[in-house]
């Protein structure tokens, strides 16, 4: 056999072959010192391939321990698959790599090692951080409110609810989300047209509704909706605030009834009356 397959075998591939891969590949022995490695490999450790070559797979690592275990793992199942292990900079700049290893046998089917291929995950698991953090924020955001919030798609369908409107519907967040909204007001035609509007206007100001709860009861709110937007600029959605202004709507209602029967008292009287203020300016007759 060429010695340089023999010896190297990936630095063969790479060199005789022109099999170059961007991710990390790397082959240990059934002791897990490693045999070769590729210059990705290389390049992510920031050593030479010469430094590599020699030292226990385990070593490279900042938990030695999880490193092991896969090792164990391979050789007892004879494989791993997406096995994250953490290689240390020395910076707060740490590369994640997701490991698949497999058996690595000779001609003669014999086990003499094991072959891994890595591929650096840093940047996938801080975005995914960061979306956990911005999720995280969003809720804390939506939950400070005391108002009623509500996400729906262009369908009306309810996305996401916050601790107030589970209140309000005396529903809980699974019961509410994935059903229309318009299914939680006296009037659901009115609801759902005050919906499919925000997304013609791009925004619903002071539109009235009346909210049924689950035990029946019923709240009069003004909806102030808007649109929202993905990265891309394209509409996904809207955000509506509903404020509760049952107790505003009965004082109206009061002072109708008080205006009304001011002016019946008026009215009964045969006599000529009049009320003027203090600069003896008429204001009724």
């Amino acid at each position: 056999m060429n010695k340089t397959i023999q010896d190297s075998p990936l630095l063969f591939l790479e060199k005789e072959l022109r099999l170059i891969s961007q991710d990390a590949l790397l082959i240990f022995d059934t002791k897990g010192i490693i045999v070769d490695v590729n210059n990705t490999t290389a390049r992510i450790f920031g050593e030479k391939r010469g430094e590599l070559k020699g030292t226990p797979f385990i070593d490279l690592f900042s938990d030695p321990v999880k490193a092991n275990n896969a090792v164990e793992q391979v050789f007892d199942t004879g494989e791993v698959k997406d096995c994250e292990l953490v290689i240390e900079t020395g910076d707060e700049n740490d590369t994640i790599v997701a490991f698949n290893i497999s058996l690595y046998k000779d001609q003669t089917g014999k086990v003499t090692g094991a072959f891994a291929t890595g591929y650096d995950i840093t940047r996938h698991k801080r975005e995914v951080l960061e979306l956990h953090h911005l999720q995280h924020y969003n809720r804390g955001l939506i939950e400070t409110s005391i108002d009623p919030l509500v996400t729906f798609d262009q369908e009306g369908i309810i996305l996401d609810v916050n601790e107030a409107t589970v209140h309000a519907t005396g529903r809980g967040r699974e019961e509410l989300i994935e059903t229309p909204f318009a299914d939680y007001f006296i009037d659901p035609d009115k609801a759902y047209k005050g919906a499919m509007l925000t997304f013609e206007t791009g925004e619903v100001r002071d539109y009235e509704l009346v909210m049924k709860a689950k035990d029946g009861t019923e709240t009069v709110v003004s909806y102030n909706a808007s649109v929202y937007k993905d990265q891309a600029g394209k509409v996904v959605g809207a955000f509506a605030a509903a404020r509760d202004i049952t107790e505003r709507k009965e004082a109206e209602h009061e002072i109708q009834n008080l205006q009304h029967y001011n002016r019946e008292l008026i009215e009964v009287s045969l006599d000529p009356l009049v009320t003027f203020d203090q600069e003896g300016i008429i204001l009724d007759v």
